[in-house]
Parts: structure tokens; sequence; C-alpha cells
């Protein structure tokens, strides 16, 4: 994992959910702290899709957004994408 991508992700995620930035950790994920709810998961999905001016639609790419290492994955995935033009 790209360490200014695990940061952004970490940065994201507290932003999101109002939560303090050292709570977010490589291992955090949903329900491992109060504030990552199912409703924290929507709010970390909209801070995603404004975030990288995309649309997350489909189900699996939603179930799968569930703890910072995926988030940083999936950062870096929709930002090679754009670098490449897609």
């Amino acid at each position: 994992m790209n360490s200014g991508t695990y940061e952004i992700a970490r940065r994201l995620i507290a932003s999101a959910l109002g939560a303090q930035l050292e709570a977010i950790g490589p291992t955090t994920a949903i329900y491992k702290i109060p504030e990552w709810d199912s409703l924290g998961q929507l709010k970390i999905v909209v801070a995603l899709e404004k975030a990288l001016n995309v649309r997350i639609l489909d189900e699996v790419t939603f179930e799968s957004l569930v703890n910072v290492r995926r988030i940083a994955a999936y950062i870096n995935n929709v930002r090679a994408e754009n670098h490449n033009g897609k």
C-alpha cells in the first residue's frame, strides 16, 4: 500500500466519520470503532465519490470498501484509471 494513499484514506475516513485521525489505523474496519457503523459506511462511500469524482453503483464495490487497506487500494485503482485515461 502506498503510504501517501494510505494517509489520504485515513484522513478521508476520519473526516467522513467525524473520528479522530489517531483512531484510524491500518487494521481499522467497519464495526471496529463506534463511528464506523452502517451509516458511517454510507458516509465514507459518499466522501469517496466526492473526493474521486466517481459514482460507486455496484454492490460488490460498495461492500468491499470495509477497511482502510481496501479503501486505499480503491483510491489507487481509481487514480490509475484516471491517469490512463479510462
